[in-house]
């Protein structure tokens, strides 16, 4: 307890040390080897942190079974939280079914998006290629065009003339 609180200082370490040796001397030892009574149902089964949990969270089960450790009868909390775990355990099995159905299904579409992909890339592909011959179409009609052709005509025709 004084770690929660940060109680660390010469008084509280001397009555604690004290405590301790007392306990020692009184046998704390001996008496923690017996069963706490409170551990467990009747029929001897252990209560678990989490049937405690269950039980002090429901005002209704509290109402129902006003002694949580009595397990005589069928109706009875002990009986009533093994059906509890069933019914949690089978709902979770049930998600787990689902979770993992829709995880299929994710990656499955997650599939079908990268092909989706690499299609739209091999249609951008082929509208730049489009873009590059309408561009060149349209440098054709040019007048700077016109007058590289006709410049590259006068090469050629010179060129023919000068090597005979």
């Amino acid at each position: 307890m004084p770690e929660k609180y940060n109680l660390y200082n010469d008084t509280v370490n001397c009555l604690l040390q004290w405590y301790h040796r007392q306990c020692e001397e009184a046998g704390e030892a001996e008496f923690a080897q017996i069963p706490y009574k409170y551990d467990y149902f009747d029929n001897g089964e252990l209560i678990t942190p989490n049937h405690r949990i269950v039980y002090r969270q429901n005002q209704d089960l509290q109402e129902k079974y006003p002694n949580p450790f009595a397990v005589s009868q069928k109706d009875c909390y002990y009986y009533w939280y093994l059906e509890y775990e069933k019914e949690r355990k089978r709902k979770e099995n049930k998600s787990q079914y689902w979770i993992d159905k829709l995880l299929a299904e994710l990656n499955h579409a997650y599939e079908i998006v990268r092909e989706i992909d690499a299609l739209y890339q091999q249609l951008n592909e082929i509208i730049a290629q489009k873009q590059g011959i309408y561009a060149l179409l349209a440098i054709g009609g040019s007048k700077w065009w016109k007058i590289r052709k006709a410049w590259v005509k006068l090469k050629k025709t010179l060129r023919f003339f000068l090597l005979r």
